[in-house]
């Protein structure tokens, strides 16, 4: 249903595009959830924006393709991108009090996305609330007519993902959609959000970092690092199987329920390179403790096992030397 080739997207700096997002492939199915994990600056959040070509005018996408239905999206003229934001492609922004426009009402935002796949005899504001009590929003009717400044964060949320499928899309792009909200409400939001793509038979890029989130609601994973992808597999054998040492240490990372509490987690050493002094080679090496000379050629995205890929030289080496599993309920995850 999407499928993303080879996206460039740069910025420019001192008058030199500098690449942030560095040839990312992505594939979404339709009823299917893929998750975009990595560290803040990896670039997940600019990806998604790439493919709904809702990018700042600093930023500019330089290569690649983003395919919907067969379709570029990236050769398609503003006229006519505008129609399919929304009816077909919608996106749920990570801070709902910058993303809402907080001199319009609840309702005037939401019929502005109603309106875009109109029905005969629709009425709007009966939508509207409709909309608001299907994502657990108490008292709509009262609600609809609210700014964003008179409802609670989570609230503001669930308006959000009223909004991203008032239309119906095809394909839903959440990006940190949980972010600052407590775990019973991010709970709640997740799982409104995979009743609505079940329903649909949309596809959702869920952006994260939180790997918990990853075990329970993606089908499959994408982990980014410095603008690229460096390893994507289905949730069980990533979660069992981590091939690339990034993944290894973001799972490290991660506090285990079944293990003994530790004074200290283990932490990835380092920073995530800036964009104007990449490494040359693997972007990953000056942080890595199983780097070796080879290292300094860029690895390329290829299959360790079936269904499997990685980006590192030694991939074939750590599966052999295999970590304890992190089993998905560590992470919060089947639960």
């Amino acid at each position: 249903m999407l499928q993303v080739r080879s996206l460039k997207t740069a910025v420019k700096i001192d008058g030199t595009d500098h690449l942030i997002v560095n040839g990312v492939d992505l594939d979404l199915q339709a009823g299917e959830t893929v998750a975009l994990v990595g560290e803040s600056g990896s670039g997940k959040s600019v990806t998604a924006l790439s493919i709904a070509r809702l990018l700042g005018r600093h930023l500019r996408t330089v290569g690649g393709q983003v395919l919907y239905n067969g379709r570029d999206l990236l050769r398609l003229s503003e006229r006519q991108m505008r129609p399919l934001r929304g009816r077909e492609i919608s996106v749920v922004f990570q801070e709902p009090m910058t993303s809402l426009n907080p001199v319009l009402t609840v309702f005037t935002q939401l019929a502005e996305i109603i309106r875009r796949r109109p029905a005969e005899g629709l009425d709007v504001r009966a939508r509207a609330v409709e909309l608001l009590d299907s994502v657990g929003i108490s008292l709509p009717e009262a609600r609809v007519d609210m700014y964003p400044h008179q409802l609670s964060g989570g609230m503001r949320q669930r308006v959000m993902l009223a909004i991203a499928i008032a239309a119906r899309p095809r394909v839903m792009i959440a990006d940190e959609p949980t972010t600052a909200l407590d775990v019973t409400t991010q709970a709640q939001i997740l799982d409104l959000m995979q009743f609505h793509i079940r329903e649909m038979r949309a596809g959702m890029l869920l952006i994260t970092h939180d790997m918990g989130v990853v075990a329970r609601y993606a089908d499959r994973v994408n982990v980014m690092y410095s603008g690229g992808i460096v390893e994507r597999a289905s949730v069980s054998d990533l979660f069992a199987r981590p091939s690339h040492p990034y993944t290894r240490g973001l799972l490290k990372s991660i506090a285990r329920l079944d293990r003994p509490r530790v004074a200290r987690l283990p932490a990835i050493e380092g920073l995530p390179p800036p964009l104007t002094a990449r490494p040359a080679g693997c972007p990953f090496q000056p942080r890595c403790s199983f780097r070796i000379e080879r290292c300094s050629q860029m690895p390329p995205l290829e299959p360790v096992t079936p269904g499997h890929d990685s980006a590192c030289w030694r991939a074939g080496d750590l599966l052999d030397s295999m970590m304890p599993p992190a089993a998905l309920a560590a992470t919060g995850g089947g639960a």
